[in-house]
């Protein structure tokens, strides 16, 4: 399972900003400024 969460303040340790983090087998998959591109066939 994927969880999107959208808008956060990401932190790695300094601030990075307001941005979207993708968790998926409980890692930290992608965290960014911009909605990443997925594969359908993940959804």
């Amino acid at each position: 399972m994927l969880t999107l969460l959208s808008n956060a303040d990401i932190y790695a340790p300094e601030a990075l900003g307001v941005g979207h983090v993708v968790l998926g087998g409980g890692k930290i998959l992608y965290a960014g400024p911009e909605l990443p591109k997925l594969d359908p066939a993940l959804v």
